[in-house]
């Protein structure tokens, strides 16, 4: 008994083991977005997420004040209320709409983000032939939105609407309306923690009772 003892509590040991070496289990957070036409019809569905362990630089006012963290370090633009701290990098967006689909793995990409502190979608624009800095956005476009390629381009607004068009402001859009992101439900790592302890010891407690209850039946009370 001892020993299986010593056994369940090595399996807790090295379930804490396992939860610690791994801290970033719950870091990604992801939202569900839906889409719908000024009439409330829903017209596409699709999802963005961050990781929640990840900071990064978001200017408050100047696109181009993160673009200097080697000479200006971040405190000083936080002190100075040019930037903020921000988890809400996006990794990756999904959506499809109207049977148009935009995938993206976005990666180490900061200039696309969900602002945590107000909930909307804020992003910094480029200029594509220049690659200088343009705008501090409070939306998020995907497309070529200037025009140098053909295409279609979706805009998410901060004021809930949206728009799926092609370019640069079309006569008339194609699609728009307005939009939700749901957060989805992320599992606390100590709730599994609690199940597999209880799974484990339930298990250790019913296998000695059942010992117990072999060891006072015997086949020689029942001769």
């Amino acid at each position: 008994m001892i020993n299986q003892i010593s056994l369940t509590m090595a399996t807790f040991a090295l379930s804490v083991g396992i939860l610690n070496v791994n801290p970033s289990y719950a870091a990604k957070i992801e939202y569900d977005l839906k889409f719908f036409d000024d009439s409330g019809n829903q017209l596409g569905s699709g999802g963005f997420s961050y990781d929640s362990n990840t900071t990064f630089c978001a200017p408050a006012n100047d696109p181009s004040s993160c673009a200097y963290l080697e000479y200006i370090p971040i405190e000083t633009l936080i002190e100075n209320g040019e930037a903020t701290a921000s988890e809400g990098k996006l990794i990756s967006f999904d959506a499809k709409i109207q049977g148009h689909e935009w995938v993206y793995d976005l990666g180490e990409k900061a200039d696309i983000w969900w602002d945590t502190e107000f909930n909307i979608p804020r992003q910094i624009s480029h200029n594509k032939v220049s690659g200088l800095y343009g705008y501090l956005e409070n939306f998020w476009s995907f497309g070529d939105r200037y025009g140098y390629e053909d295409g279609i381009v979706l805009y998410i607004w901060s004021d809930g609407s949206w728009r799926q068009s092609l370019n640069f402001y079309p006569d008339p859009p194609q699609d728009g309306g307005t939009w939700t992101a749901t957060k989805k439900p992320v599992p606390e790592p100590l709730t599994f923690l609690g199940a597999g302890i209880a799974l484990g010891f339930g298990g250790f407690f019913r296998r000695e009772l059942s010992k117990k209850k072999q060891k006072k039946i015997s086949p020689t009370d029942l001769t």
